[in-house]
């Protein structure tokens, strides 16, 4: 069985007792959707300030080097010591709310590498909690592994500002994103 054929069993069993929805729901759901694509200009400039790629801020910089390799569908996850049990349950379960979102997608790895510990700094300093960061599956990947996700998880665990992460739940990404706790800012 070669891949293509095993990617589209995958996907057929994905997809068993999906139905679609009625043309009048998507039209419904579409209009809302276009509604709440409204953003503020905080929200905005936040956005920005997250995803703009500035020279490193740290001196060693974040480790290009592949540690440890993660396949498309497996699930990421760390919790430093003295994060609660019952906290990283709740991150985990993604009750908590996403106060920031950074979406990896098409970035090199070094750009990825500074969009993460940018976004990471600029996050604590702003005094957000969980945040989400979107590294994708890596299907595309011909070796089987996940890159950018791999990295993502070896990176976060560097910072010390990161206290806790875990992949996203499906309506937020799977295992594509993942949530991250972060320390609480002492300034």
């Amino acid at each position: 069985m070669n891949n293509d054929e095993h990617e589209h069993d995958f996907f057929v069993k994905a997809m068993m007792g999906v139905e679609p929805l009625a043309k009048a729901n998507r039209h419904i759901e579409t209009h809302q959707r276009q509604r709440s694509t409204k953003v503020s200009l905080a929200q905005k400039l936040h956005r920005q300030a997250a995803t703009t790629v500035r020279p490193l801020k740290h001196k060693k910089g974040l480790s290009l080097e592949l540690r440890q390799s993660v396949g498309p569908y497996e699930s990421i996850s760390y919790k430093r010591a003295g994060v609660k049990t019952r906290e990283f349950r709740q991150l985990k379960l993604g009750r908590y709310q996403t106060e920031a979102v950074l979406d990896l997608h098409m970035m090199r790895v070094e750009q990825a590498s500074q969009a993460v510990w940018n976004f990471v700094s600029e996050s604590q300093s702003m005094g957000y909690r969980v945040v989400t960061i979107i590294h994708g599956k890596g299907l595309h990947s011909v070796s089987g592994v996940a890159l950018l996700k791999s990295l993502c998880m070896d990176w976060l665990m560097q910072l010390p500002a990161v206290l806790a992460f875990h992949s996203a739940q499906p309506k937020d990404g799977g295992t594509g994103a993942v949530y991250v706790l972060l320390r609480r800012n002492r300034s």
